[in-house]
């Protein structure tokens, strides 16, 4: 899971607030990390100040929950629209059988990402194929979630491993 994930994360769970050295001492994250994102977080008007302290270490409260995704930078800009792949997630986890062509057509997405998160799935035991493929017909693979942890989608790491996190769980392929 991503600092900022983590520091969501920590921000939805303190309704009184929390402090920069807070959140990046739970985290992990570097302070500038930390200061960097919960400014970005405050011109956003997700964050307001909550407490002034005469030490000038301030407590961050949040006023706009945008959900469990976390919000993430797209140049200087704030965004907290879902991603491809937390629409696809949120399909699968409705629909709970699917193809591909259902989930591209859900999502309202390009077909590559829908086949990295089915394969992803189904590779860390997630989900299976129900109907294979059969080309002469012209009929789609079928799949079947299995296993259904929340709301958050599997994270690919560049290492290849999968992480899941709702039970932030490593899987190594």
């Amino acid at each position: 899971m991503s600092y900022q994930a983590h520091m969501w994360r920590l921000i939805r769970a303190q309704p009184s607030g929390i402090s920069i050295h807070a959140l990046a001492g739970d985290t992990g994250a570097s302070m500038k990390s930390a200061r960097h994102y919960v400014y970005a977080l405050l011109s956003a008007g997700v964050l307001e100040v909550s407490e002034q302290r005469p030490d000038q270490t301030h407590r961050y409260r949040l006023v706009r929950d945008t959900g469990p995704v976390p919000p993430r930078h797209d140049g200087d800009q704030l965004v907290t629209a879902p991603t491809t792949r937390y629409r696809i997630w949120q399909a699968i986890r409705v629909m709970r059988s699917y193809t591909v062509r259902d989930l591209v057509a859900t999502a309202e997405c390009r077909v590559e990402p829908v086949r990295h998160l089915v394969r992803d799935l189904v590779d860390a035991g997630y989900a299976r194929v129900t109907q294979p493929a059969h080309r002469p017909s012209g009929r789609h693979a079928r799949y079947q979630l299995l296993r259904d942890t929340g709301p958050l989608p599997l994270v690919r790491h560049k290492s290849g491993a999968l992480t899941d996190p709702n039970t932030h769980e490593e899987i190594n392929l």
